[in-house]
């Protein structure tokens, strides 16, 4: 895979103890249904409906959760990504559909961080100069893949991630992508994380032993 994006892809990320949990509790434990009485879900768009420009409005539709800090803290995020700030975690549940339709081409954030413009450009990798005190930290996405089917995540620059249980895939906030639907399963189900990563902030090393990353 052609190293754009500064795409990193980890296979059997969480343990499989947690990740069963986690699973259950968004999918359900057949992995198809929304069983759980804890979780708040809504309908929302993929793609807010003026940026769309797919064949189909009606498949812009997915259920959203979004994740608050007791379910944060219960499934141990922290400790498995390591971010020194997290923005925003949701889970994402896309419907099957008779044929398959990218959503729209996006970034997930609005507002980079720190202060920036609208100009998706000016988000650098990681390979950009950091220090603790920099002037810029650039934002990361990520996505934890609930379960294992033939939608996908494709991105602007051709590369495309395969929907697999407990995979996790990160890249530049910058980077456009957009999702595409199942059509083998009832569900496909991700957890959307948009975050600044501890290993941004050297000085802090506590603690990285602290939470073992």
């Amino acid at each position: 895979m052609a190293p754009h994006n500064n795409l990193r892809i980890i296979d059997n990320f969480m343990d499989e103890f947690d990740f069963d949990l986690l699973q259950s509790y968004i999918m359900g434990r057949r992995g198809h249904s929304v069983t759980n009485n804890k979780a708040y879900w809504m309908v929302s768009p993929v793609i807010q409906s003026f940026s769309y420009n797919g064949a189909n409005p009606d498949n812009n539709t997915q259920l959203v959760h979004f994740l608050g800090d007791e379910e944060i803290q219960e499934y141990n995020f922290q400790k498995y990504i390591g971010y020194f700030y997290l923005s925003r975690c949701k889970a994402n549940l896309t419907i099957r559909d008779s044929y398959q339709e990218p959503s729209s081409m996006h970034v997930d954030m609005n507002v980079l961080f720190p202060y920036e413009d609208d100009d998706i450009e000016f988000n650098h990798g990681d390979d950009h100069h950091l220090t603790d005190n920099g002037c810029h930290i650039p934002m990361k996405t990520a996505i934890l893949y609930l379960n294992t089917c033939n939608g996908y995540t494709k991105f602007q620059t051709g590369e495309e991630v395969k929907s697999v249980a407990n995979r996790f895939v990160e890249f530049d906030r910058s980077a456009m992508h957009c999702s595409v639907n199942p059509t083998d399963v009832p569900l496909r189900g991700v957890i959307n994380f948009n975050y600044i990563p501890l290993r941004y902030f050297p000085r802090l090393g506590h603690i990285r032993e602290e939470y073992e990353l």
